[in-house]
């Protein structure tokens, strides 16, 4: 088997399982939405919002770890795509596919992307490798996705008890936001079909 064929069909099929943590995630929280408004007493959103909110913070927190996982993957997987197929990559791309560079005493470091400007990055070097240019338009759900890193960050560094509380208008911005970058993912992946062609089109 081709190496770049072997790496995308390995690809896509990590992203299939980060993809399917992500939505196990959101089903649990739902779930036990739904368990609670079962309850003939009149359940009041303050009162969801108390019992859900360890669910709540697992989920963000494993949610954002799978979607930086398949940022990650995807990135590699163009890298490959572009240095089989012959197609330029820049040193600084490749230092944000890699995630080291090499500092001014000759050493390599560790080099990480925002989250945001990781996740575009992942979408502009996949189509890349596709010989397309990625044009990030920013829309409601790209503003959700960016309240959606904001809950991420301040349960993950908080300053005070409030920082931990994750709201239903909290929960919705961040299943909106999923839906942006499940939406994105999709509009990139769904030439996976082609590529085995795309892999043996090169010159």
């Amino acid at each position: 088997m081709i190496p770049a064929i072997q790496e995308v069909q390995e690809a896509l099929a990590l992203i299939g399982l980060l993809l399917d943590d992500m939505e196990t995630a959101r089903q649990l929280v739902e779930s036990e939405i739904a368990k609670i408004k079962q309850d003939p007493v009149e359940v009041s959103e303050l009162i969801i919002e108390k019992q859900l909110q360890p669910l709540l913070r697992v989920m963000t927190r494993s949610s954002f770890a799978a979607l930086e996982g398949i940022c990650y993957r995807i990135k590699n997987l163009a890298l490959v795509l572009c240095n089989y197929k012959g197609i330029p990559v820049t040193q600084q791309e490749q230092e944000n596919v890699l995630e080291k560079r090499v500092n001014q005493d000759g050493k390599e470091v560790s080099h990480y992307l925002e989250t945001l400007e990781n996740m575009k990055f992942s979408f502009k070097m996949l189509n890349k490798s596709f010989g397309k240019e990625y044009i990030m338009v920013s829309h409601d759900k790209w503003m959700k996705m960016r309240k959606a890193v904001e809950i991420r960050n301040r349960i993950t560094h908080p300053k005070n008890l409030a920082d931990m509380k994750i709201s239903g208008a909290d929960y919705l911005d961040e299943s909106v936001g999923f839906e942006w970058f499940s939406e994105k993912l999709d509009d990139c992946l769904s030439q996976s079909a082609s590529f085995p062609k795309l892999i043996r089109s090169r010159s």
